[in-house]
C-alpha cells in the first residue's frame, strides 16, 4: 500500500500546559498582641489586607485564636503567582507593628514542617 504526502498527518507534538500557580494560604499566628502598636486581631488583619490589596498580592481569608490561650491567628490566601509578594507584604506589617518575632509564626498550610520567621 503506497500513500500519498497529504494522506500523512505528521506527528503530534505535545506542548505542555503550564498552569498558574493557585496561590497558597499563609497561616500567621502571633502571641503577645498586647506588645505590639495595635493589639486588635481585626485591626492587625485589616492592615495584612490592606498592604495585599495594595500590591495585588492575596488577601485575608480569616481570622481566630485558641480558646484560652494567647494564640492569635491570620490566614491569608495569596494571589495566583504572587506566594512570595505575598509573604513580603505579611512581614513588612507585622515587623511595622513590632510583632515579636520569637512568637510569631508563619506556615504554609498543609506544609507543616516549614516554618518562616518575620
Amino acid at each position: 500500500m503506497h500513500l500519498d504526502e497529504h494522506q500523512i498527518s505528521p506527528p503530534s507534538t505535545v506542548v505542555p500546559v503550564v498552569l498558574p500557580d493557585p496561590g497558597c494560604i499563609y497561616e500567621i499566628w502571633l502571641s503577645g498582641l498586647d506588645q505590639m502598636e495595635l493589639s486588635d486581631l481585626d485591626e492587625i488583619a485589616e492592615d495584612i489586607d490592606d498592604e495585599l490589596s495594595d500590591h495585588d498580592a492575596g488577601e485575608v481569608i480569616g481570622t481566630g485564636g485558641m480558646v484560652g490561650e494567647d494564640q492569635q491567628n491570620i490566614a491569608v490566601q495569596s494571589a495566583p503567582g504572587k506566594n512570595q509578594q505575598a509573604l513580603a507584604c505579611i512581614r513588612r506589617v507585622l515587623k511595622s507593628l513590632k510583632a515579636n518575632p520569637e512568637t510569631t509564626d508563619i506556615y504554609v498550610q498543609g506544609q507543616d514542617d516549614v516554618t518562616m520567621s518575620i
